[in-house]
């Protein structure tokens, strides 16, 4: 049992149903019952937890776990079926009116009605009762024994009665809509495959035979989790491993705090349980305590970010946005992610992310660009931030990467001076969308990590990429070099002579402080 998160959940039905009073006037006495009984069931769950965690009464605990756990998953029942009708509302509409409130706050009833002839309010009254008797119990209060056991008999009696939501979502009559019809989506262009096989190029030098990059081992301390729940597929999303075998780079110059300024959307954890999925959290540290998620939709590639932070009466407070409203600008080590005025070329600040190592920052804006880039349901065209502020750019050429052609370009950042290889796709709709990124600072002054193959083709000894996409193979020779092919000798011998003139600016001693 997890009685905080109990209660973060408890609570988090209770700020999404806030709204519903506004929306569905007429129950406004019900809905507003329910929301005191939730917060209610949160503030006994909080006592219970500490009072288990004291000296003084945890040793009591044994005497309602049996209780408790029935209960608690009760709870966990009701609260889970809560959240899967809310993200129905309005068939996932971004902004719903009174209509679909009044829609969704009626199939809420319907269900419980339907699933143990109570209502939600009832239902959450029991629990709460229950849940304070044990209190009582666990901190040696008297206690009602004879309700006690009036309440466990009205619990059990609803265990048959909870089925999981999927299958009393089939028996609702009150909202025929199909709520998991897929929308139309826009096919995603970019330039065709060269060729089938890397073996039958036409362009002047073949490619050697390639294997698969063995992944790195991922660092230690890092402050990215993937998540490995999946509501759509079983196959990994590149997402989850993108943070693999990281280097790091701390900077010089600190942006500002990490902070979300986005409006309040109790709903949206709900919403995004339906049939979205978690693909990466980043936990910033400070004294917002935010967390960020990013979530993705396989049958449309629909992306979302949520931010997470703590709520001061307690549990959390949500606000959640689809990638494809957003832009995203750097401000010395902070990502900023902003969101266009309705009307207007004007941009408010959503949220402010302060990393503590270039790798960082530049390896999650490349996963937003991407994510971005591959939302079939919006395509994202006259948007100039690809480019990180306070990166110079020193090479851009073309190269056969995976069979397409790709644009390769050397950045270097001014402040951490910390440089890289990014490719990204070169022409069509998905232009300038990151394919990888690899961070080649320590390799400069080896003599030993690049050579020249032949006129276009340049091997590379070690290269740690951080891959933007679950189809992309890196082409690799049976020696376990990378390839580099360029596709005019020009653009290689130009790439050459950018790593050269790199590694001697790392080589010359540093001026002398006057």
């Amino acid at each position: 049992m997890t009685l905080i998160a109990d209660a973060e959940n408890a609570e988090d039905i209770a700020e999404a149903l806030s709204k519903f009073k506004t929306h569905v006037p007429e129950h406004a006495p019900d809905i507003t019952a329910s929301i005191s009984e939730l917060y209610a069931i949160g503030s006994h769950l909080r006592d219970i937890d500490r009072a288990h965690n004291s000296g003084e009464y945890g040793g009591n605990f044994p005497l309602i776990e049996r209780d408790l756990r029935l209960v608690c998953s009760c709870l966990d029942n009701t609260v889970e079926d809560v959240f899967e009708i809310l993200g129905y509302l309005g068939n996932g509409s971004p902004v719903p009116n009174a209509g679909m409130y009044r829609q969704n706050w009626k199939d809420i009833t319907f269900f419980f009605i339907q699933n143990g002839r109570t209502t939600l309010r009832m239902r959450l009254e029991t629990y709460r009762r229950f849940i304070a008797e044990l209190a009582s119990i666990m901190k040696r209060r008297a206690a009602k024994i004879l309700l006690l056991g009036d309440l466990r008999d009205d619990i059990q009696a609803l265990l048959p009665a909870q089925p999981r939501l999927t299958e009393g979502m089939n028996q609702m009559s009150l909202n025929p809509r199909s709520p998991l019809t897929k929308p139309r989506s826009y096919e995603r262009e970019r330039d065709p495959p060269i060729n089938p096989s890397p073996f039958q190029t036409n362009l002047q030098d073949p490619i050697p035979p390639i294997v698969p990059e063995v992944p790195g081992s991922p660092s230690t301390g890092t402050q990215f989790t993937s998540s490995s729940s999946s509501t759509n597929s079983d196959r990994e999303h590149w997402a989850m491993k993108v943070f693999l075998d990281t280097s790091t780079t701390p900077f010089n110059r600190t942006g500002d705090g990490s902070r979300c300024y986005g409006e309040y959307t109790p709903e949206a954890r709900a919403r995004l349980k339906v049939d979205f999925q978690e693909i990466l959290e980043i936990s910033f540290s400070g004294q917002s305590e935010l967390t960020v998620r990013l979530y993705y939709r396989e049958r449309d590639q629909r992306a979302r970010i949520l931010c997470k932070w703590p709520r001061g009466s307690g549990g959390s407070k949500y606000s959640c946005l689809p990638l494809n409203l957003l832009e995203f600008h750097r401000a010395e080590s902070s990502l900023q992610i902003c969101a266009k005025r309705p009307g207007s070329s004007r941009l408010d600040l959503w949220a402010n992310l302060n990393f503590s190592t270039i790798e960082r920052l530049v390896i999650f804006h490349c996963t937003l660009l991407s994510l971005r880039g591959h939302d079939a349901s919006k395509p994202v065209t006259n948007i100039q931030d690809y480019e990180l502020a306070g990166e110079a750019e020193y090479f851009t050429g073309q190269i056969i990467d995976d069979n397409y052609v790709h644009a390769l370009r050397i950045y270097r950042d001014r402040d951490s001076k910390a440089v890289r290889l990014h490719a990204s796709v070169h022409r069509g709709e998905m232009k300038r969308t990151p394919v990888w990124t690899a961070f080649i600072t320590h390799y400069l002054l080896s003599p030993t990590w690049l050579r020249r193959a032949s006129r276009t083709l340049v091997y590379l000894r070690e290269l740690r990429r951080h891959v933007f996409s679950s189809e992309y193979m890196p082409q690799m020779t049976c020696r376990g070099e990378h390839v580099l092919k360029f596709t005019s000798e020009q653009d290689a011998d130009e790439f050459i002579k950018t790593i050269d003139d790199l590694g001697d600016q790392y080589a010359k001693p540093p001026p002398p402080h006057p």
